[in-house]
């Protein structure tokens, strides 16, 4: 009859020997299948056996190959690899030294490098890499160009002489030859930019990032660790950032085209800070009697009383300011007159 098999593991090949009666001679002997088995990892324990490659077919099982043995357990229990999260994505500043070669260029915010967190999971033949961390190193940078002073309002540098040519540039400029501008305001410019990388970055690192990342795999083998796994795979997890740096990058250069509308985010952006400092010099043009501008509101005449004599004429208000006059407002009119009669003398 047929006696239990057995293993026998040589130096070079293994082979499942089944026992067999020779009924011709009366005895027993051994013969051999002419199919090699090999280790047989099961991917839920991590456990190994010997089986041939047509019979390691369960679906937690995974044939090592060919005359591989157990005797260094080959094997690796299969890991969790949960979905990557993009809110955990973050971006941090890092330094860069900036090289201003572009005359009109007063500001950059620019992606420098991407810091990827990488643990690894084992399906019982294999380690794969797993994505667990991104962070998006930027470098940002800002100055006033050239011959460019900031603009520091009525209380500071601005002047009869300088308020309109100051009102102007930061109302329509500023400009590449301008003289004067608002650091402030290239700061708000490139947050602009800066708010697309967080988002940008976190929905392709839960897409493409992750898939090519996680494609990156060693075969297990007797002995490797978590670690030497690794190891092993950092040169190819490298290789995929600098395509995944590049690529995010021409994402984001989308969005900074965009950012650059006439009256698009970045404009919005600057004029946040331009516009009140605008209306302060204006302002301040106006109650002071300055010329006229335009970049201010045009200049408004109104009714101004002369109470002592009940006449009327068309001023500036800051020009209705004698003893015994009072403004009736910006486009008042003096016709008819709508100042009171002087009082009665007295007897």
């Amino acid at each position: 009859g047929n006696r239990p098999n057995d293993t026998i593991n040589g130096a070079a090949v293994v082979y499942m020997a089944h026992w067999y009666d020779d009924f011709a001679n009366g005895n027993s002997r051994q013969i051999f299948s002419d199919d090699p088995c090999g280790a047989c990892c099961n991917t839920a324990t991590g456990g190994c056996g010997l089986k041939k490659s047509g019979e390691c077919t369960g679906s937690e099982e995974h044939y090592q190959g060919d005359n591989t043995t157990c005797d260094a357990n080959p094997c690796c229990p299969a890991g969790d690899n949960p979905e990557f999260d993009p809110d955990s994505v973050t971006i941090e500043e890092t330094q860069r030294s900036w090289d201003w070669t572009l005359p009109c260029m007063g500001g950059g915010t620019r992606l420098e490098d991407l810091r990827l967190t990488v643990d690894a999971t084992c399906d019982g033949a294999h380690w794969c890499a797993v994505l667990s961390g991104v962070t998006g190193l930027y470098s940002m940078d800002f100055r006033l160009l050239p011959g460019q002073t900031e603009v520091t309002g009525p209380l500071g540098n601005t002047t009869s002489e300088n308020f309109c040519q100051q009102a102007t540039e930061l109302k329509y400029g500023p400009y590449c030859n301008g003289h004067w501008s608002m650091l402030a305001a290239t700061v708000a410019h490139e947050h602009v930019h800066l708010s697309h990388f967080l988002p940008k970055l976190g929905s392709y690192s839960a897409g493409i990032m992750e898939q090519l990342v996680e494609e990156i795999c060693v075969a297990q083998s007797p002995g490797k660790t978590k670690q030497d796994a690794l190891a092993e795979m950092v040169p190819r997890i490298l290789y995929r950032k600098v395509h995944d740096l590049d690529a995010v990058r021409l994402l984001l250069q989308w969005d900074v085209e965009n950012d650059h509308q006439p009256g698009g985010p970045c404009d919005q952006a600057e004029h946040q800070v331009y516009d009140p400092m605008i209306e302060e010099i204006c302002t301040y043009a106006k109650n002071n009697c300055w010329d006229s501008c335009p970049a201010c509101p045009a200049i408004q005449l109104g009714a101004c009383c002369q109470m002592n004599t009940g006449n009327c004429a068309l001023k500036r208000e800051c020009e209705c300011d004698g003893l015994n006059e009072v403004y009736n407002g910006d486009g008042t009119l003096c016709v008819p007159n709508p100042c009171a009669p002087p009082p009665p003398l007295s007897p």
